[in-house]
C-alpha cells in the first residue's frame, strides 16, 4: 500500500534532505515518463502489427 506524505511548515527535514528527496521524485518522474513513452511506443508498434495481419485476413 502506498503512504503519501505531505509537508507543512513545521518539518523536520533538513535542507540537504529535501533537496534529494526532490531530485529522487524528479528522477522518479523521468522513469516513469520513459516507461509510458515505451510502453506507448510498443502498443503502436502491436497496433500497426494487428492493422497489418487483420488487413491480410479480412482484406
Amino acid at each position: 500500500m502506498n503512504e503519501y506524505h505531505f509537508l507543512d511548515e513545521n518539518t523536520d527535514l533538513t535542507k540537504s534532505e529535501l533537496i534529494q528527496k526532490y531530485n529522487n521524485l524528479i528522477e522518479d518522474i523521468w522513469l516513469l515518463h520513459q516507461t509510458v513513452k515505451e510502453l506507448d511506443d510498443n502498443y503502436e508498434l502491436m497496433l500497426d502489427a494487428y492493422e497489418g495481419v487483420a488487413d491480410k485476413l479480412y482484406g
